[in-house]
């Protein structure tokens, strides 16, 4: 299942008895702030024009985009975000995706997801010019 729906069917997961709703950016702006990085304006955009979707899961908040069959977490933050990542994984599965990508600057994110079977797959560099 693709589009902006992708997680709307699972508006609670009962054996995690967490709720998920699909929020407004203005919703997680706060909450994510120290997980945009530089790139608010940009990943605003992309949920303005419909290309990503915010999503209060629990008492953390995330933001993700679908691309082909990988579901990717853009950025999260919150309480309970590793059993927010246990529903995220939950609902790609059964959303019919292959990977879930997650983009951090925080190396103890792998740490965190290495129980749900998370692999460090490349590093990222930026220069600035």
């Amino acid at each position: 299942m693709g589009g902006a729906d992708w997680l709307g069917r699972f508006r609670r997961v009962a054996d995690l008895g967490l709720m998920v709703r699909r929020v407004p950016f203005c919703a997680v702006d706060s909450v994510l702030s120290s997980a945009f990085g530089n790139d608010r304006d940009i990943i605003r955009e992309e949920v303005e024009k419909g290309f990503a979707q915010c999503w209060e899961i629990g008492q953390a908040a995330v933001i993700t985009r679908r691309e082909d069959s990988e579901l990717v977490v853009v950025c999260m933050a919150g309480k309970g975000a590793v059993r927010a990542g246990e529903v995220i994984v939950q609902a790609a599965k059964k959303s019919g995706c292959k990977t879930i990508r997650f983009h951090t600057e925080r190396p103890a994110l792998g740490r965190l997801l290495a129980p749900l079977g998370a692999e460090l797959r490349e590093y990222v560099f930026q220069i600035r010019v």
